[in-house]
């Protein structure tokens, strides 16, 4: 498990949308 595994983890467990936007940014990003 990477770093933004980890936060996306954290995201989703504090908001369900929060959790689908880093995820949709970290898909971009690469």
């Amino acid at each position: 498990m990477n770093q933004a595994y980890l936060v996306n983890i954290l995201l989703t467990i504090l908001g369900y949308i929060p959790g689908i936007v880093h995820a949709v940014w970290v898909i971009a990003k690469k």
